[in-house]
C-alpha cells in the first residue's frame, strides 16, 4: 500500500464515519442478546431507506471504516490523529493550522509523519 491509497482508504472511512447515524452507536443489548433502542432512536434500516442508494456505505466500505477507526487511529498520538482526520475530511491546511494554532507545513509535516508510521505498521 502506497501513501495515495491510504489517504483514499482514510477519506473514504472517515466519509462512512459522517454517514452513519449516532443513534446506532448508542444500542443497549438486553441480557437476553435482543437489542432495545431508545426512545429517540429509529433502526439504521429504516434511516438508510431514507437516503439515496448512492449515499449509503457498502459492506466493504464499513469494513474499512471497521479497520481504520479500530486498528490504524487509534496508532496515532492525538494531535496527529486530529490532524489525520481533519485533513480526510477535506478541511484546508490553513483551516487545520488555525485550529491547532501551528503553521501550516508544520501541519503537512505532522500529517506526512503520521502517514508514514501508518504505512510502517501496515
Amino acid at each position: 500500500m502506497n501513501r495515495k491509497e491510504l489517504e483514499n482508504d482514510l477519506r473514504r472511512a472517515f466519509w462512512v464515519d459522517k454517514q452513519l447515524p449516532l443513534s446506532s452507536l448508542k444500542r443497549l443489548r438486553a441480557s437476553l442478546g435482543k437489542i432495545v433502542l431508545l426512545p429517540d432512536e429509529r433502526p439504521i434500516d429504516e434511516i438508510f431507506k431514507e437516503k439515496s442508494i448512492h449515499e449509503c456505505p457498502t459492506r466493504e466500505d464499513l469494513f474499512l471504516w471497521e479497520k481504520v477507526m479500530f486498528r490504524w487511529i487509534p496508532m496515532l498520538a492525538p494531535e496527529k490523529r486530529h490532524i489525520v482526520k481533519r485533513r480526510s475530511q477535506e478541511w484546508s491546511w490553513k483551516k487545520i493550522a488555525y485550529e491547532f494554532g501551528i503553521s501550516e507545513r508544520t501541519a503537512q509535516r505532522r500529517y506526512v509523519s503520521a502517514l508514514d508510521a501508518l504505512l510502517k505498521v501496515i
